[in-house]
């Protein structure tokens, strides 16, 4: 019996795909000059956005930062959304005495800005960032870490994300995964790394942890 859900945020919580591929675009392309195509970059999502950099533009790394984060701040609330269903699937489970958080890759900054735009942080118990942790997804420590403040067993959680990272974090954590296939990445690349779990929409969490039928509307 499940106990509590871990979510990762972008790309399952919240659709911040355009957003982020406008700003590696802006970055790379228009003020670094490098030569990089967007669609390869976006196969990293759901590492921090150092190791990005760190990987495209090694030699320019705390000034890809720069731009990227001078990007996402101006673009933000124009270009990010929250998936359908969110509120009502995120209330349910509240309601029915289950344990919620958001394990992410993003700073703590660009994590509370987006939770509070659409009021996510009110469903929330706790909420791991990057800067909360040295190490990260796919390294289970932001998961861990989630867990210890949460004081649940790891086999009664279940962690849902889009990226092969929160799969693999999970998995070395203990817990169960989930992989979403509405996100960066394909139902290919997810089963992979054999989640336990493969959801095409966020309603099917309330069947795997017992609440059947849909979220109430």
């Amino acid at each position: 019996m499940f106990k509590g859900i871990l979510f990762d945020l972008d790309g399952t919580l919240i659709d911040t795909l355009q957003l982020i591929e406008e700003c590696y675009r802006f970055t790379f392309h228009k003020k670094t000059g490098l030569d990089v195509p967007v669609q390869k970059i976006m196969k990293h999502l759901g590492l921090p956005l150092k190791d990005i950099c760190t990987i495209f533009a090694p030699d320019r790394v705390e000034e890809a930062i720069s731009y990227y984060l001078e990007t996402y701040d101006r673009l933000h609330d124009r270009l990010i959304k929250v998936y359908p269903g969110v509120w009502e699937v995120l209330d349910h489970i509240k309601d029915n005495g289950l344990k919620l958080g958001v394990v992410t890759s993003k700073n703590r900054t660009n994590t509370d800005k987006a939770l509070n735009l659409f009021g996510l942080e009110q469903f929330l118990d706790v909420i791991v960032s990057s800067d909360d942790c040295r190490l990260h997804k796919p390294h289970p420590e932001p998961v861990i870490k989630a867990l210890r403040f949460l004081q649940i067993d790891p086999g009664q959680v279940l962690l849902i994300g889009d990226s092969p990272y929160d799969i693999r974090a999970g998995k070395a954590a203990g817990v169960k995964t989930g992989g979403i296939t509405w996100g960066v990445s394909t139902s290919e690349e997810l089963l992979a790394y054999q989640p336990d779990f493969l959801l095409g929409g966020l309603n099917e969490v309330l069947d795997i942890i017992g609440l059947t039928g849909k979220a109430r509307r």
